[in-house]
């Protein structure tokens, strides 16, 4: 009898253990809504957080549906700024166009790129703010054509075409072409470049991955039939890729420091894996089922804890949409559609 008691206040006291590890660890894995809402009518694009503030960047659409014979007038681009604690979103930014990529280079610097003109390669102009951005002014624009920016300090950055990545090191007055591609290997919407502590460039077409540093270009192969979808670099300088194998089969794929990749484990799942983030403690993997016939898409977010070898679905907040996430160390902000952002 004294033994079954001891046996059940060890399994109660375990079950206390394992209900407070639980809560510790999955914690950080709840989604809610950020508060308040984007006004509407603000097309978002992309999302930078920095300082406790969110900033959302993209386009004003005037609605004119139902309204026979109104022209559409050019969109105006615009930031959005909502201060930490603060009840409103502020407009910080108005201009032509469109702004749809942003870069968080540190020290309430913040980098904005966009286009006066949909479609036109020659349009393209970088805004720059010097106070988290409340006040933003224009600096040399990268290249023509270039569809993403990144810079790691404050003038040094590096922008991409769909075939090419450029670099500058006196705030965008002059580029130099760093890599160009045989092929369009980058897209406003799909895979991007990814850069590394230690300077390097990773990039990803097909079933092949780069990495550049100084020009030099290493080539790494695949496991035959996986097509890379996002790329992304690791703390400890590796670089992750999430790939579909089979039409049924996500695998994501770790590149060490000899270049050579290991599958960290595979997710049987029908998904497309659209933005891999590799954080100090979790790796977050965001996608979208694409369903079938009438059934509408709906996104999905998992995430890591041990290092890419288990991954778990975490329930978000809507799954109607998930697109222009921003990642911070084990957190993540995403546009979830209807002026929503939903947060982890």
């Amino acid at each position: 009898m004294t033994y079954r008691l001891l046996l059940i206040a060890a399994i109660a006291v375990a079950g206390v253990a394992g209900a407070a590890w639980f809560r510790k660890e999955f914690a950080m894995r709840k989604w809610s809504f950020a508060r308040p809402e984007i006004p509407v009518g603000h097309q978002t694009e992309e999302i930078a957080v920095q300082g406790g503030a969110i900033l959302v960047f993209g386009s004003l659409m005037p609605d004119v549906e139902g309204i026979p014979g109104v022209s559409v007038p050019p969109s105006e681009a615009f930031a959005l700024r909502l201060a930490a604690g603060a009840a409103e979103w502020r407009k910080t930014y108005s201009g032509p166009g469109e702004l749809f990529r942003a870069s968080v280079a540190g020290a309430d610097v913040i980098y904005a790129l966009g286009s006066t003109a949909l479609g036109d390669p020659k349009s393209v102009f970088l805004m720059k703010s010097e106070d988290n951005g409340q006040k933003w002014h224009s600096v040399p624009p990268p290249p023509a054509g270039s569809i993403g920016c990144h810079f790691a300090a404050r003038g040094r950055g590096r922008a991409w075409t769909r075939d090419a990545v450029f670099t500058t090191e006196d705030d965008g007055t002059s580029w130099a072409e760093l890599v160009r591609f045989d092929e369009e290997i980058f897209s406003r919407v799909g895979l991007d470049p990814a850069f590394d502590a230690a300077g390097a460039l990773w990039a990803a077409a097909g079933s092949r991955v780069y990495r550049i540093v100084a020009q030099e270009r290493r080539e790494i192969a695949l496991p035959k039939g996986a097509v890379a979808f996002s790329i992304a670099p690791a703390p400890d300088l590796s670089a992750w890729v999430a790939v579909r194998q089979q039409l049924n089969k996500v695998a994501v794929y770790r590149i060490d420091a000899r270049l050579q990749p290991r599958l960290l484990a595979e997710l049987p799942i029908s998904f497309a894996p659209e933005r891999l983030h590799v954080g100090p403690k979790v790796a977050t993997l965001l996608g979208v089922d694409v369903g079938q016939g009438s059934q509408a898409p709906r996104y999905m977010a998992f995430s890591s804890s041990d290092g890419g070898q288990t991954w778990e679905r975490e329930t978000l907040a809507t799954a109607s949409l998930l697109r222009a996430a921003f990642f911070e160390d084990d957190h993540v902000w995403a546009y979830a559609g209807m002026g929503r952002i939903q947060l982890r």
